[in-house]
C-alpha cells in the first residue's frame, strides 16, 4: 500500500482533528511498518504530536489490510498540542486528572508521558488549596518523573497539600525555577532526593518544605541559600524531621 492510499484511507477514517502534516508522518511511519512485513513488538511511536499504540505480535500486514477494508485507526493525541499554547491548558488537564483520572487519561493520555516541554508555570498544579483543584489533589501520587520542566519559571504552591505525594522528582531539571515558594508546603508524605537540583537561579524560597513531615532535610544540605528570599524560614515543625 503506497502513502498515497494510507493518506486516502486516514483522510476518510482518521479522527478529523489530525492536520495533514501528521496525517503525512503516520502515513509514512505505517508504510514503513508494513514493508518490514515483520511482526513488531510492543511499542508507543510518537507521530508529530500523535501516539500511536502497537500491541505485541501485531502482524503489521493485517493493519495494512483492516486499512484497507476501512478499519477506524486509533490514536491519541498528546498533550503537548495544548501545551504550546498556553499554560493554562495544563492545568485544566491536571485538575481533570485529580477529579477522574480515567476520563482524563482517556482525553490526555497517561500522566506520565505528557510533554510539558513548553509549560512555563506550574505553580498550584496539584495544590490542595487551589480553588480549581481543591481536595481531589490530597490522595495525588502518580509518577512524573519523566516531565520536562526545563522551561518552568514558577513552581509556587506546587504540591501544596498534596499529602500522599512522594514521587521521585530527582531528575527534573528546574535550572529556570525562580519561585519555589510552599513548593512542598504541607505535602507531608514526600522525602524525595532534591540534592541534584541546580536552585541557582531560584530567588524565592519561603516555607518551601512548611509541615512536610517526612522531608529529610539533610538531602539539601548541599544547597547554597545564600541570598534567597527564605521567608520565615524552609522547614517547619523540625521536631517531625528526620535526621
Amino acid at each position: 500500500m503506497t502513502v498515497a492510499a494510507l493518506k486516502a484511507k486516514l483522510d476518510a477514517n482518521f479522527i478529523k482533528y489530525t492536520s495533514k502534516t501528521k496525517k503525512a508522518a503516520l502515513a509514512s511511519l505505517l508504510v514503513e511498518t508494513i514493508e518490514a512485513r515483520s511482526k513488531i513488538p510492543p511499542l508507543n511511536e510518537d507521530v508529530q504530536g500523535y501516539i500511536v499504540s502497537f500491541l505485541s505480535g501485531f502482524d503489521s500486514l493485517h493493519m495494512a489490510t483492516q486499512l484497507a477494508r476501512g478499519f477506524r485507526l486509533r490514536a491519541k493525541p498528546k498533550l503537548d498540542a495544548m501545551l504550546k499554547q498556553s499554560d493554562a491548558d495544563i492545568k485544566v488537564a491536571a485538575k481533570a486528572w485529580c477529579e477522574d483520572v480515567e476520563a482524563a487519561r482517556e482525553i490526555y493520555g497517561p500522566i506520565s508521558i505528557w510533554n510539558t516541554s513548553e509549560v512555563t508555570d506550574m505553580s498550584d498544579l496539584f495544590s490542595a488549596d487551589y480553588e480549581d483543584v481543591g481536595e481531589p489533589v490530597e490522595q495525588f501520587n502518580e509518577d512524573i518523573s519523566k516531565w520536562d520542566v526545563s522551561n518552568v519559571t514558577t513552581m509556587e504552591g506546587m504540591f501544596f497539600g498534596a499529602e500522599a505525594f512522594n514521587g521521585d522528582l530527582s531528575s527534573w531539571d528546574v535550572s529556570n525555577v525562580t519561585t519555589m515558594e510552599e513548593m512542598f508546603c504541607k505535602a507531608e508524605a514526600f522525602n524525595g532526593d532534591l540534592s541534584s537540583w541546580d536552585v541557582s537561579n531560584v530567588t524565592i524560597m519561603k516555607e518551601m518544605f512548611w509541615a512536610a513531615r517526612a522531608f529529610n532535610k539533610d538531602t539539601i544540605k548541599n544547597w547554597n541559600l545564600e541570598g534567597k528570599d527564605l521567608g520565615r524560614g524552609l522547614f517547619y515543625e523540625p521536631e517531625d524531621f528526620l535526621m
